[in-house]
């Protein structure tokens, strides 16, 4: 998916009043996030390249893929609304996306580290 898509189903299903920098920060932040906790500590597969690091920006929104696809794509639509509902001080629905939020990012991680090996590390007993 591109940060567009995401956007732009998040604005249909949610209408809000965050700009889409706002929205595009966000997206960047959860991407950052996935690097150091999830791709960052495992070994790519035979045959596997690492996604390209993207910022999302105004310019390339509309043809930046996601780092994380289909079908786990729905951690970014559940991070934004988690981020909406936060800032507007609506914590009982802060609550409720936060949690799904979580529930769609620990079934991704999961399926990353059942599928990876961890990223050995040698270490020097003193």
């Amino acid at each position: 998916m591109t940060a567009k898509q995401i956007i732009d189903e998040l604005d249909a299903a949610m209408p809000n009043a965050y700009t889409t920098e706002d929205k595009l920060r966000w997206l960047n932040e959860i991407d950052g996030r996935a690097w150091l906790e999830i791709f960052g500590t495992h070994e790519l597969n035979d045959g596997e390249e690492l996604p390209e690091e993207v910022e999302y920006t105004l310019e390339n929104m509309d043809t930046a893929e996601t780092l994380i696809g289909k079908p786990f794509s729905d951690v970014y639509f559940y991070w934004l609304q988690s981020k909406i509902h936060y800032r507007n001080q609506e914590f009982n629905y802060y609550d409720n996306t936060h949690a799904m939020f979580n529930s769609a990012w620990r079934a991704y991680a999961n399926h990353y580290r059942r599928t990876h090996v961890p990223v050995q590390v040698g270490r020097k007993w003193v």
